[in-house]
């Protein structure tokens, strides 16, 4: 067995969007784990989806090499986002919706929700309530 050994890669690697943080900064950690050759890109983080540039870095990611990229958050947070920056987000795997917590929106409001980003984006969405 000669040869250089095969380099072990993850599966899937993880980013959050500080809002304070620059979306430049965001995007050229993006570039670096897209070269480290995951198959999975997941964006968490409970403040992830309130970052101002949410949308563009959503988007960045499906553009990126990666097989899947998974949300998880407030399904809220992205339904705040308009038409457009949803359909822009096509290639969107998964998203994996949490409960909002506190003010959260009723079960009705939620599924809505849901149906949405899942309509828009084709993305499977899973949890976050509102199944009643």
């Amino acid at each position: 067995l000669a040869g250089v050994p095969p380099v072990a890669r993850p599966e899937v690697v993880a980013v959050e969007f500080p809002p304070g943080e620059a979306t430049r900064s965001i995007r050229q950690r993006l570039c670096r784990l897209a070269q480290e050759g995951a198959g999975t890109l997941r964006v968490e983080g409970e403040h992830s989806l309130a970052h101002p540039g949410v949308a563009e870095l959503l988007r960045e990611c499906v553009r990126l090499s990666f097989a899947r990229v998974e949300v998880v958050g407030s399904v809220e947070a992205l339904a705040r986002l308009s038409d457009r920056q949803l359909i822009a987000l096509r290639g969107l795997t998964r998203v994996i919706a949490r409960p909002a917590g506190e003010g959260a929106a009723d079960p009705a409001a939620l599924r809505e929700a849901r149906a949405r980003v899942a309509r828009l984006t084709g993305a499977e969405v899973d949890g976050g309530g509102g199944d009643g």
